[in-house]
């Protein structure tokens, strides 16, 4: 039996009208977060530290790793997580936060599975209007596993609520990242330069 124009028609606002919620629900509720909290950005300050072709490479300013009996040393990456707001405030309440928990599981799993000595985040951690709360979230998070870890940050990591420096601010306060703001007058925040050496101190590589 076919459908009349009406059905049709019913069936077709219905739809649209389900778009419309989900669009709403996943980006626009994100802009009236901000707007009700009255804080459309956060600025962080990192203190300026410039480089110039003069200075000569000291490696013990800079946190560094030791390779394990037998010269070994494992490292995680992982990148792109993409965690995100999905409904007020934070993102306890849309499809984001199951989600969210998804990539956490998964995280907690990949953990287990590797032991790593060290952990690395390529960038792209968050995608999120209310970026600072993501990352204090993910921060202790990470400490969670008291394995030290860094990360370097991705197009999308500073570009909402908390530019780069604060984003900087709240992964200093992280208790096991090792992130190093590094010089301020190079492109970004985090240029690191983590050396790695053996038992008796000598540096074998670097990762940079």
């Amino acid at each position: 039996m076919s459908k009349t124009k009406g059905q049709k028609f019913k069936t077709a606002a219905l739809t649209i009208l389900f778009i419309a919620v989900v669009f709403f629900g996943t980006y626009g509720v994100s802009r009236v977060q901000l707007s009700l909290l009255g804080k459309e950005n956060i600025y962080g300050y990192v203190e300026a530290n410039e480089w110039d072709e003069r200075m000569t490479f000291d490696a013990d300013a800079y946190f560094s790793l030791t390779v394990n009996e037998g010269g070994t040393l494992k490292v995680l990456m992982l990148t792109d997580t993409h965690f995100k707001n999905g409904g007020w405030y934070a993102n306890y309440f849309w499809v984001g936060e199951a989600v969210n928990r998804g990539a956490y599981a998964d995280i907690k799993k990949l953990v287990k599975d590797a032991a790593p000595d060290f952990i690395y985040l390529t960038g792209d951690i968050e995608t999120a209007s209310l970026n600072d709360l993501i990352f204090e979230e993910f921060g202790a998070f990470m400490d969670g596993f008291k394995i030290p870890w860094t990360m370097t940050m991705g197009n999308h990591d500073a570009e909402n609520r908390a530019d780069k420096a604060k984003v900087a601010e709240i992964l200093l306060a992280a208790e096991y990242c090792v992130l190093d703001v590094g010089f301020t007058n190079l492109n970004g925040l985090g240029n690191t330069v983590i050396p790695v050496k053996d038992g008796n101190g000598r540096i074998l590589y670097a990762f940079i």
